[in-house]
């Protein structure tokens, strides 16, 4: 088990950190969420480029694009008064 967690260049564990980032930032409404989103989906295509997995390559390219595609349409919700 724990040679198992040295192998992948550790590109598996940064991809994870970043995602458990994405989905915490934008859980509390944070526009940076997508950044880190596509970031981990970069980092899951140089893993799944590494063990040779075509489908999560094609997967994490279209979350990366979706990641893009949220950053250029997020729009701030107006404040309201309390």
């Amino acid at each position: 088990m724990i040679e198992m967690m040295g192998n992948h260049l550790g590109l598996d564990l940064i991809a994870v950190v970043l995602m458990f980032v994405s989905l915490w930032l934008l859980g509390n409404h944070r526009r940076e969420g997508f950044i880190f989103g596509l970031l981990a989906a970069l980092a899951f295509v140089a893993f799944n480029g590494l063990v040779d997995s075509f489908w999560g390559i094609l997967g994490n390219l279209i979350l990366a694009i979706l990641n893009i595609r949220g950053w250029m349409r997020w729009e701030t919700p107006p404040r309201t008064a309390s």
